[in-house]
Order: structure tokens, then sequence, then C-alpha cells
């Protein structure tokens, strides 16, 4: 009788274990799609997401169409741009991936990078993986800063 009661108990016991397990995988699951459901769309960001990389990243909503731009698509995919308003510049464009590790960090990779305008055009294919970027929301937008792996 003892015995059956002891299994019994170790049954619930692993039962409520893993419905706690299960429980904290969904959590994360959906922090995770909160965080990429923030990150996408265009941003204005302080300076190109390209192949050279960076140590830190500011995103922030701006009404402003001129200066750096960055675009996290729902595919995992991003583009990073720059405009100006007259047509006698360097247009550089970077299009890469990304992949949402958790709510705290994401990982950036660059595939392509293209040049026109008045300069030397140019356009490369790279597989460049940037690393890892801790994500910081902040009062104005999101903080992306390089997190030493």
């Amino acid at each position: 009788m003892k015995f059956k009661n002891l299994c019994l108990i170790l049954v619930l016991l692993y039962a409520i274990s893993s419905c706690n397990s299960k429980w904290d995988n969904y959590k994360a699951t959906q922090a995770d799609k909160m965080t990429q459901n923030n990150l996408i769309r265009s941003w204005k960001i302080n300076q190109l997401v390209g192949p050279e990389g960076g140590d830190k990243f500011f995103l922030n909503q701006s009404q402003s169409i001129w200066g750096n731009f960055i675009e996290f698509k729902s595919n995992g995919t991003f583009v990073s741009w720059y405009s100006a308003d007259c047509g006698n510049d360097c247009f550089t464009t970077n299009l890469g991936k990304y992949q949402i590790i958790n709510v705290h960090y994401i990982r950036l990779i660059i595939t392509k990078s293209s040049q026109d305008g008045e300069c030397e055009k140019f356009e490369k294919s790279f597989n460049r993986d940037l690393g890892l970027y801790q994500i910081s929301n902040v009062a104005h937008g999101i903080d992306l800063i390089k997190f030493d792996e």
C-alpha cells in the first residue's frame, strides 16, 4: 500500500512539474513574439546596420524621410538604407536576416550590401554574422547594444 501511494505521489509531482515547464515555455514564446512584433516596422536608426557591424544601434520612430533607416520584416529579414533629400549623394542599402533569441537578445546577419549614387557603385553578397545584440526598450524607442559572446 505504501509503495502504491509513493508511486502515485511521484506521478503527480512529475505531472505538476511538467505542466509548469510547459507553461514557462509558453510564456517565453509569447514574450519572444511580443518582442518580434515590437520590432516589425521601419525605424530611424543612428547608423546603418552593415557588414562592419556596430556596437550600438538606436532605433526610434521618426517622421523624417531622410537619414538612416532599418525595417524589420515579419519573415525574419531586414533592410537598412540611407536616404537623402537630394540625388547628389552616396546611397547604401544592406540586407540581412535576424533571429530573436529571446526577449533580451537578437542576432543580426548581413547577407548583401549595395551602393549607388555619386560614389563607387558595388553590390556584394555576404553571410556575415554580426553577433548578438541586447534589446533594451527605452523612452525614445529601442536600443540594440552589442553583447560579447
